[in-house]
C-alpha cells in the first residue's frame, strides 16, 4: 500500500501545487514527503548492458555527498523516517544453511571485466564455509594458490577482451587448472571468457565455440532452468531461478539445461562437462540453495 510519495526531477515552483492536489485528492491517505530537482550536473552514464559501474566513475563518492545535500534541502526526511517507523514488520523464515565439512578455497574473479554477481551467492558460498579468493584474470598472472573451486561471473569482457587476451599466463593457468579437473562454474562473461575468443581477441579455449557480437539484447528476462543432467551443481531435474542479460553469443551454448519463460518460449542452456559448468545464464542461488551447496561440496573433492 503506498502510504507517501515523492516526486523526482519536478521543478521546486511546482511542488506545491502538486502537494496541495495530492493532500486534496486523497485525503490524507497518502503523504507528499518532497521532490528532487533534475540532476543535470550528475547522471550515472549508462551503456549497452546498463549502468556504468561505481568503480569505474572517479567522483562518485563527491557527486553523491552533493546529491545528499540536495536530499536534504528537499525532501522530508525527518516525515520519511516517521513515516517508515510506522510500517508493520515484515515476516520472513530464516534458511537453515548447512556447512560443508572440509575447508574450501573458491578463488573468484573480481575486477572491471568480471563485476555481475549476486552478492547473495557469494555471501551464501561463504556462510556454507567456503573462503572466496578475489582475483583478477586482467592482471594477476595466475590462479590463487591452494584453491579448490573456480568462480567466474558475468561482466564486460568484451571491453576489455584485448587485455584478457594479453594476458596469456592466466589463460594458460586457467586452461590447465580445468584440464587438471578443477571445479568451475562460470556465467555469461565468465563463459565467454572460457571459449576460444570474444570477437578477434583469443580466449582461455575451454569450449570449442566462439563470442560473437550480436548487436541486440538475446533471451533477455527470467526464466527457470531444469536440468537435464547431472552438473557440479545439481542433479538431473532439478531446477533453478536464473536470469539472462547480454548482447553477445556463442556458435554453441550448450544442452545441460532446458531455460523455460511460464508461458512463453524454451530453449536448451549451459554447457556442461565433468567438472565445468557453464553459460549465460545467472543463477540466483537462493532460488535453490542445494545447488550453491553441490558447488562447494564438488569443489572439496579438488585441489590446485
Amino acid at each position: 500500500m503506498i502510504k507517501g510519495v515523492i516526486f523526482n526531477r519536478l521543478h521546486g515552483s511546482l511542488y506545491a501545487p502538486l502537494k496541495a492536489a495530492v493532500e486534496r485528492e486523497f485525503e490524507g491517505r497518502i503523504q507528499p514527503l518532497g521532490y528532487l530537482e533534475r540532476q543535470d550536473d550528475f547522471v550515472l552514464k549508462s551503456r549497452h548492458l546498463g549502468l556504468v559501474t561505481a568503480a569505474e566513475i572517479t567522483d562518485l563518492k563527491e557527486n553523491l555527498n552533493k546529491l545528499a545535500e540536495r536530499v536534504e534541502e528537499t525532501i522530508d526526511l525527518d516525515g520519511l523516517i516517521e513515516l517508515a517507523e510506522g510500517a508493520e514488520a515484515i515476516s520472513y523464515q530464516k534458511r537453515s544453511i548447512e556447512k560443508v565439512i572440509n575447508p574450501v578455497r573458491i578463488a573468484v574473479a573480481k575486477d572491471k571485466a568480471f563485476c555481475f554477481y549476486y552478492e547473495d551467492n557469494l555471501d551464501l558460498l561463504r556462510e556454507m564455509g567456503a573462503e572466496l579468493i578475489m582475483f583478477s584474470p586482467l592482471t594477476d598472472p595466475c590462479l590463487p594458490a591452494g584453491i579448490n573451486g573456480l568462480y567466474l561471473g558475468g561482466g564486460y569482457p568484451e571491453l576489455y577482451a584485448k587485455q584478457l587476451e594479453e594476458n596469456e599466463s592466466m589463460r594458460e593457468s586457467i586452461r590447465a587448472a580445468l584440464d587438471n579437473g578443477l571445479s568451475c562454474y562460470a556465467e555469461c562473461g565468465g563463459y565467454m571468457y572460457l571459449t576460444k575468443a570474444i570477437g578477434k581477441y583469443q580466449m582461455v579455449g575451454h569450449f570449442d565455440t566462439v563470442s560473437f557480437d550480436t548487436g541486440r539484447l538475446c533471451r533477455f528476462g527470467y526464466s527457470t532452468l531444469t536440468a537435464n543432467k547431472d552438473t557440479i551443481l545439481c542433479k538431473k531435474r532439478d531446477t533453478i531461478h536464473c536470469h539472462e542479460f547480454h548482447h553477445w553469443d556463442t556458435t554453441q551454448n550448450g544442452d545441460a539445461f532446458l531455460s523455460e519463460k511460464k508461458g512463453r518460449k524454451s530453449w536448451e542452456a549451459m554447457h556442461a562437462e565433468g567438472n565445468v559448468l557453464a553459460g549465460f545464464p545467472h543463477l540466483h542461488f537462493y532460488s535453490n540453495t542445494a545447488f550453491a551447496k553441490q558447488f562447494v561440496e564438488s569443489c572439496s573433492k579438488t585441489f590446485q
